[in-house]
């Protein structure tokens, strides 16, 4: 009799609790791979290639392709295509992702190129490159 009394009590407590968000694991990305000094140049049309690593916290090959977005705020573009491959030839795989060049919306000034999305089973992860753009 005095459980079923608690478990009101007990419910009210547990709903207003607050939810803490999980932060999104922070992740290596790799802005056009083997370039010393990554240049990028907004108004081209193309191709850029970024490199999603694997790491002993992250497995690349669990990013969901359909999550990802690319740009300065990591928000801005879809990918155009998705591949798994060891690109740093350590061993492990690593995703590769080709995005187009106007659709990451990039600005002369921009410094940054971040990478935004889940994996499968909906962790959210974010990884930031330097770049610069020229041809401005």
């Amino acid at each position: 009799m005095r459980m079923r009394r608690l478990m009101p009590l007990l419910a009210v407590v547990i709903w207003s609790m607050p939810l803490r968000a999980q932060q999104p694991l922070k992740i290596a990305i790799d802005v056009k791979p083997g370039d010393e000094k990554v240049t990028l140049e907004p108004e081209r049309e193309g191709m850029v290639p970024i490199l999603i690593l694997t790491s002993p916290q992250f497995d690349a090959a669990t990013v969901d392709p359909d999550t990802v977005r690319i740009g300065p705020a990591g928000t801005e573009a879809s990918i155009f295509r998705s591949m798994l491959e060891d690109v740093d030839k350590d061993g492990d795989i690593d995703r590769m992702v080709l995005v187009r060049v106007r659709d990451m919306q990039i600005k002369c000034g921009n410094k940054t190129i971040r990478v935004t999305g889940k994996t499968v089973d909906g962790r959210s992860f974010e990884g930031a490159d330097s770049v610069a753009t020229e041809g401005c």
